[in-house]
């Protein structure tokens, strides 16, 4: 059975099973016009924001995770906009976070990655090729972020040659 409740200031609360939860509209709204909508105690909304503030922010989850498929989860008036999917920082077909300066980021599960590095993943195509994004991504962090000497930048190239190989793609150079 579901439970309304209002509090002393003035915030109401749908409960189900002293969770938040609400299947026809928000589980929580504000007096300032937050809504915020959960489905058994997580933030969730499949058709829509999970939490909307008026003039603030306009946030998309799915099962408490910021998520959404066809366009930013985190949406500022000021015109900044981030696309997350599954909790991470996504976006494989553009930036994901956009600046209102017009400045932008490119992120690919969570990591950070150049524009170059999007663009080659957008050029593997099949199935089985999509299979190496997660290892070519790989490639290029331990390349950057780990250690650069010349026997380890040698057997990465080595590592890149024997993929290029394997799947008949060359990445650029």
């Amino acid at each position: 059975m579901t439970t309304f409740i209002i509090t002393t200031s003035g915030i109401k609360k749908f409960l189900f099973e002293d969770k938040l939860h609400r299947e026809d509209g928000p589980a929580v709204i504000y007096p300032s016009g937050r809504e915020e909508y959960f489905r058994h105690g997580k933030r969730h909304n499949e058709n829509g924001h999970a939490v909307y503030s008026p003039g603030v922010i306009e946030l998309y989850y799915y099962e408490n995770k910021l998520h959404r498929e066809d366009g930013p989860a985190v949406i500022y008036p000021s015109g900044r906009e981030e696309y997350f999917r599954h909790g991470k920082r996504h976006n494989e077909n553009g930036h994901a976070v956009i600046y209102q300066n017009g400045r932008t980021e490119y992120y690919f599960e969570g990591e950070i990655i150049s524009k170059r590095i999007l663009d080659n993943f957008l050029k593997i195509k099949t199935k089985r090729e999509k299979n190496l994004q997660k290892l070519y991504l790989r490639i290029w962090y331990d390349q950057t972020y780990q250690c650069h000497t010349d026997a380890f930048l040698s057997r990465m190239l080595r590592d890149m040659d024997d993929l290029e190989n394997i799947v008949g793609y060359n990445f650029p150079d």
